[in-house]
């Protein structure tokens, strides 16, 4: 807007409304965001000063949608699989959350939350991304931003596969 139509614009205060509504959002676009921000001049500095704070300071949801939540995997009694269920979340992203919790046989676990419908979610925030990128490539032909955004789909759809990232963690 600023370089086509003259718009002014404070780069650093709508960076922080940027990073404050992704944050809200949590889902896909702002894992992209995150990613984004970690890519040395994929974004001006102060975006990726903002935007790289999400990747620790993802707010959490709140106990209603954790029970919700956990009942819907486990079932309306999924609080008695536990001898303790954390009701803060020791960590939160932007595809989900983590409890910490302690099994019935004393063995202390991280329960892992995916936010719901983020499959779905993810699919349509792809769609919204490659839209971006390709107003991009109109403004900037010398970036091909087309693998990019293939790039990104694959990392996000291989973040929504917890029982991949299990398999990983037993063999490593």
């Amino acid at each position: 807007g600023q370089r086509y139509l003259g718009f002014g614009l404070d780069r650093d205060k709508h960076a922080g409304e940027l990073k404050a509504a992704l944050g809200g959002l949590k889902g896909p676009l702002m894992k992209a965001a995150q990613l984004l921000a970690t890519i040395p001049d994929a974004l001006p500095p102060e975006y990726a000063r903002e935007l790289s704070q999400l990747q620790a300071n993802a707010p959490a949801m709140g106990w209603a949608f954790v029970r919700r939540r956990m009942a819907s995997e486990l079932g309306n009694d999924w609080q008695a699989k536990f001898a303790r269920f954390d009701k803060e979340a020791s960590f939160a992203a932007s595809l989900g959350q983590v409890h910490r919790a302690t099994l019935l046989d004393g063995r202390e676990v991280a329960a892992k939350l995916q936010y719901p419908d983020m499959s779905s979610a993810l699919e349509a925030d792809l769609n919204q991304l490659n839209l971006v990128f390709g107003l991009h490539r109109r403004m900037d032909p010398a970036i091909d931003t087309s693998e990019i955004a293939e790039e990104i789909g694959a990392r996000l759809r291989e973040e929504l596969d917890y029982g991949r990232e299990a398999r990983h963690m037993r063999l490593y």
